[in-house]
């Protein structure tokens, strides 16, 4: 079975975030306490033989605080998953389920504060009549005969219990169903994947905690599964004797207490098949002296487990391979202190656990490991201002435009000098047509804010060089919820041609908001919006010759619309670049008041908007 989603309701700060899809691999990033580790560990308790802790039910939103301080906490944790299964799986499981499974199953577990048992439950077909089982497979053989006998079902006799299930399964499938949770079998249960968290803090624990998925494959293999089975039903051949012996004498003494009671019988279960106890690691120096870890610094330490995680990933078997269970292996920050080079050392261990059919989950805080990864893998954890409970953002691949989107991943946001860091973790993206804005707006700002930086505001430029791939860029953003904003000049909302699409009702139409999101330059463009003053300076600061007789009256003598005026002053410059003309223009700014209106004003709607996040 592959995890294909998973979902965590009131599980500590995950309060109802949503479904997270399972990529290869998913990669979990975002702040400290943000969710991540909590993703992890709820998927540990989802598939491991772990509870959750009585402080991993989530707060009660917004509830107040009661008189001892505290506040009330939530009385059930859900945690559901859906699952792809292979074709062996579905042939296996059409046995068990009164509606046979298609590809994929959903199962959940739900967890009780008052302490109420907790099992899997399946979503499935079901009888609609209450007092029919969802999951006939479960009852006894007595319970079967007597429903036959209840709903006149045609009993085939006999002692055996397959015949009796098949018969009433049967009649069930032929009822009126509805869809609800039903208990999982013992059957599916055995398809689960397995799940090891992988800290990497400690190289010998992290020896262990590998070591024990390879363990736990291993018992699961029908031979080592036959074998146990042996060795079992030995031991319990070799205490049957006694044990009667025993129990008989135990039914004495429990009849002086309860003289109603009249047997008594105790039926061990017995389980061979221990978990690995422990994997010590020992290493040897050059000099044939014992080395200790304990007592080596933590670069050390960290090395060691950088070759572990690589040993790991190249002896791991597979999934894929005969008889080995699926498996997903989750890994907890194993990039901590770890250079940069290390880093991508860890990157491509990852990288081998999934070309052998290892689902594999990361929480990182890695730059370099974020901007290896396809970004609709990343999912961004965080709490907003004053909240515990965590949102979640991704990039989910679109079905209604997904060659835009594959183009803009792939070519435009590679052009635009974007990764999947910045667009995550950027407060706002201020978007523009050319490199000349490109070039001057980053003086401008440091102008007009009076020495702070675009960086520092958590403001993101980004050049989508013509109106085309502005709209793809913004549209991609928008989408996705990500803070963006258009600077749009003017004359290009009345060009004809592709640049139509920037024109104010084509950006309502596509969902962009005229106030808050876009800010026109004027007249005409940015370069032409301009004062004549800041013009004359630039051309005496910069024309050949070293003329130095501008005046902005005479600056004012080319004003005969943008094209003319612009290609007057490249020629006059002897200045064919646009980036030069734009380090120019900001060269000759002296204030923030000859920095044109529109330009102001989309610094504001900036920095109102990055101060937001």
């Amino acid at each position: 079975m592959k995890l294909c989603e998973f979902r965590a309701t009131h599980f500590r700060c995950l309060y109802d975030p949503g479904w997270i899809t399972i990529y290869d691999p998913t990669v979990l990033i975002g702040c400290n306490d943000g969710g991540k580790t909590a993703t992890i560990d709820a998927l540990d308790c989802f598939l491991g033989d772990v509870d959750p802790a009585p402080d991993a039910y989530s707060y009660v939103r917004d509830a107040p605080l009661e008189p001892d301080g505290n506040r009330s906490r939530e009385t059930e944790i859900t945690l559901e998953a859906k699952f792809k299964l292979s074709p062996q799986e579905i042939k296996l499981l059409r046995n068990v389920l009164l509606v046979p499974p298609t590809d994929h199953v959903h199962l959940r577990k739900v967890f009780r504060s008052d302490g109420t048992p907790t099992q899997f439950e399946i979503l499935t077909s079901v009888p609609l009549d209450p007092d029919l089982p969802k999951a006939p497979h479960r009852l006894t053989i007595h319970e079967i005969r007597r429903l036959l006998r209840e709903y006149d079902v045609p009993n085939p006799g006999g002692t055996s219990l397959e015949p009796l299930l098949e018969a009433l399964t049967q009649w069930l499938q032929q009822q009126q169903m509805k869809e609800d949770w039903a208990p999982v079998s013992s059957e599916l249960y055995e398809l689960l994947p397995l799940y090891q968290v992988v800290k990497g803090e400690d190289p010998e624990d992290t020896i262990f905690q590998m070591l024990n998925v390879a363990h736990r494959q291993l018992l699961k293999q029908p031979d080592t599964m036959e074998l146990l089975q042996e060795i079992e039903e030995k031991i319990d051949e070799q205490l049957k004797g006694p044990l009667e012996t025993k129990t008989a004498i135990l039914a004495q003494y429990i009849s002086r207490y309860l003289p109603d009671i009249k047997e008594a019988h105790v039926i061990p279960q017995f389980d061979v098949s221990a978990r690995l106890q422990s994997a010590p690691l020992t290493l040897v120096g050059s000099d044939g002296y014992r080395i200790d870890l304990s007592a080596r610094g933590a670069g050390t330490r960290q090395q060691v487990t950088l070759a572990v995680f690589e040993w790991n990933s190249e002896t791991i078997q597979s999934p894929g391979d005969k008889e080995v269970r699926d498996t997903i292996i989750a890994f907890d920050e194993p990039d901590l202190h770890l250079d940069y080079e290390a880093q991508r050392r860890i990157y491509k261990a990852i990288e081998s656990y999934v070309t052998k059919d290892v689902q594999v989950i990361v929480a990182t805080h890695s730059i370099n490991f974020i901007n290896r990864v396809d970004i609709h893998s990343i999912y961004h954890l965080a709490k907003p201002a004053n909240r515990s409970e965590t949102t979640i953002e991704c990039f989910s691949p679109s079905t209604d435009d997904s060659d835009e989107q594959h183009f803009f991943i792939d070519k435009l946001g590679e052009a635009m000098g974007l990764d999947n860091a910045s667009i995550f973790y950027e407060r706002c993206f201020l978007a523009f047509e050319g490199p000349t804005e490109q070039a001057a707006l980053p003086k401008l700002f440091d102008i007009y804010t009076e020495g702070d930086s675009l960086t520092r505001r958590g403001i993101k430029l980004v050049n989508c060089y013509d109106a085309y791939g502005a709209i793809v860029f913004a549209k991609f953003m928008h989408r996705n919820r990500r803070p963006v904003l258009l600077m749009v000049d003017e004359d290009t909302t009345i060009n004809k041609g592709t640049k139509r699409q920037l024109t104010r009702s084509a950006l309502e139409r596509a969902g962009f908001s005229i106030q808050e999101q876009v800010n026109f330059v004027e007249p005409e463009c940015f370069e032409y919006a301009f004062s004549d003053k800041v013009w004359s300076r630039v051309l005496n600061q910069n024309q050949p010759g070293s003329k130095s007789d501008w005046t902005p009256d005479k600056v004012q003598t080319y004003r005969l619309g943008a094209k003319k005026f612009l290609d007057s002053m490249r020629e006059i410059l002897q200045e064919e670049s646009k980036p030069e003309i734009g380090i120019m223009l900001a060269r000759a700014v002296e204030s923030k008041a000859e920095i044109p209106l529109g330009i102001r004003n989309c610094f504001d709607s900036a920095i109102r908007l990055a101060n937001q996040q």
